[in-house]
């Protein structure tokens, strides 16, 4: 059973004079002073998760030789090798470095399927699957056994399209390097015409500028469907499907798409690329051979539900106390909160406060509290997603500094009042003990985080946090993990709007369903409200789930 007595001066709205502020004080707590963080070196925030990476299967059995799918691409219609090159827009070198690395795919799908070309300009003579190595190893294709099977009904067997290794080109074994991106290349029938055309010549016909990216024969596939559906299936050596990749027949526009972009699964019990953009003009999706972008290889990482899994619904799973600097205050101080549920949550019913702590670390306790409110807008934050608070100082508002700004210091992609608000005030200490509490604004605390000496505050790490892991190398656990505390990991390279594996439960915490109706009791003019002159309207709520707000 919750019970709330609300008031009609209990909290702040963001859109209120308060949230212009640097700090709301509580109506119990006595607020801190202002924070004023000390200088510190400008550093060079890097994305850097760790990826487990599959291990090869020495000897694998000889893979089946495929068969053309009827009503494909016929030989006979085989170009001249001095096809037009196909006038292909060129990724800027910040995009080309993407690696597979650079988001968070690897615990899950070591190989990904990042894009399907099935029709290109003219004669179809350079059709491709695009494959991404998502860890920190090479993988050689043909020692652990990978397979490549082309697919017309979602999902039959398909047929197996072996590695090809032509005379002269001398690319046996068949490695994607780690973190590297390979493309696939379909050719046909052993005789065909097709086979004369060379590696340069692909890399030629696309544009391709980088020659450390792997171009691998596949067949002997009689070319992609033009019209109907079809996609592609990575397995390993024992028959489990890694990754696959479906390109529906119609786009919804009337038009059959020959180049699609996919990204990772969002839920880690899926296999199925997220299909990014299709279509059959190149507009949306133009053909961009060997070139990934973060999104394509990072999941929201939404977990199956347990219906025994407990845990706070929302965690603060990260916190940057210390920043590179604008006018000798942090710039990008963040604190980072995740969706554990099943559900998605409105932020509206929640609301932040900085704790000044007693430096307990057995059981710290707040001496003040300060409320954050947050800004703009009251996103909902998706099952699996995270929300970002960036923490604004005078010096910052006064620079100008945006989210453009704040994404290009960590490399993140966050969009203001939907991944990432922002919160006026003066900012957190870089050094002592401080804590930041997420509460309901009925005044229920969800979740908690605190930190204590300068040592775990540089100005290029972050604080990373997960609720009761169960890790014995933690660098700090509350007397009580399983309660609304959460567990200091450590330090690692800021990542906001990004969690790792262990900062997260394996399975999602079932969202609470409703129950009965909740009840209210007005208490306006009673002797139950506070003696204050600016209270107006009291109710008492109860409810046997919750009350947020």
């Amino acid at each position: 059973m919750i019970t709330a007595v609300l008031c009609t001066s209990a909290l702040p709205l963001a859109a209120s004079p308060a949230f212009a502020q640097d700090a709301v004080s509580t109506p119990a707590p006595t607020p801190g002073a202002t924070e004023t963080p000390a200088p510190t070196d400008t550093p060079t925030p890097t994305e850097t998760p760790d990826a487990p990476t599959p291990q090869p299967t020495q000897d694998p059995e000889p893979a089946p030789t495929g068969t053309p799918t009827p009503g494909e691409t016929s030989p006979a219609e085989t170009p001249a090798p001095d096809q037009t090159p196909q006038e292909t827009p060129q990724p800027d070198a910040a995009i080309a470095r993407i690696a597979g690395t650079s988001g968070n795919a690897g615990a899950h799908w070591p190989l990904a399927i990042t894009e399907i070309n099935g029709d290109n300009d003219g004669a179809d003579t350079y059709e491709f699957l695009e494959v991404v190595n998502t860890t920190d190893q090479p993988i050689d294709l043909d020692a652990a056994g990978i397979r490549f099977r082309y697919h017309t009904s979602q999902w039959n067997t398909g047929t197996v399209q072996p590695l090809i290794h032509l005379d002269g080109e001398d690319d046996a074994p068949a490695i994607i390097p780690a973190g590297g991106v390979a493309v696939l290349w379909m050719n046909y029938a052993e005789g065909d015409a097709r086979r004369s055309l060379t590696k340069d010549q692909f890399r030629a016909f696309y544009g391709m500028q980088d020659t450390d990216v792997p171009i691998i024969r596949f067949g002997p596939q009689g070319g992609f469907a033009n019209s109907g559906n079809r996609g592609f299936s990575i397995t390993d050596a024992g028959g489990t499907t890694l990754m696959r990749a479906w390109v529906p027949a119609d786009d919804g526009d009337g038009s059959t798409p020959w180049n699609a972009q996919f990204g990772v699964p969002d839920r880690t019990d899926s296999v199925d690329a997220r299909i990014l953009a299709h279509d059959v003009t190149g507009a949306t999706a133009a053909p961009t051979p060997g070139v990934i972008t973060t999104e394509q290889v990072t999941s929201r990482l939404i977990k199956p539900t347990d219906p025994s899994s407990v845990g706070p619904l929302l965690q603060i799973t990260e916190v940057a106390p210390d920043t590179a600097n604008v006018a000798g205050s942090d710039a990008y101080e963040y604190i980072e909160l995740y969706n554990a549920s099943d559900a998605p949550i409105d932020f509206g019913d929640y609301v932040l406060s900085y704790l000044s702590t007693d430096n307990d670390l057995t059981d710290p306790k707040a001496l003040s509290s300060s409320l954050w409110p947050a800004g703009p807008g009251e996103p909902t934050i998706e099952p699996g997603a995270t929300l970002v608070l960036w923490i604004q100082n005078p010096a910052v508002v006064s620079a100008g500094l945006t989210v453009a700004d704040f994404n290009t210091a960590f490399g993140s992609d966050l969009t203001l009042g939907e991944s990432i608000l922002t919160i006026q005030s003066g900012g957190m200490a870089n050094g002592g003990s401080r804590g930041l509490q997420l509460m309901t604004k009925s005044g229920h605390v969800i979740s908690r985080a605190f930190y204590f000496d300068d040592a775990q505050t540089t100005s290029s790490t972050a604080i990373q946090y997960a609720w009761n892991p169960g890790d014995p190398a933690a660098a700090w656990k509350p007397a009580d993990p399983s309660g609304v505390t959460q567990t200091m990991l450590g330090l690692a390279a800021p990542t906001p709007g990004t969690v790792t594996e262990a900062q997260v439960a394996p399975t999602s915490v079932a969202y609470p369903a409703p129950g009965s109706a909740p009840k209210l009791v007005d208490l306006t003019g009673g002797s139950e409200l506070p003696d204050s002159g600016n209270v107006e309207l009291g109710f008492d709520i109860t409810d046997d789930v919750l009350v947020l707000a």
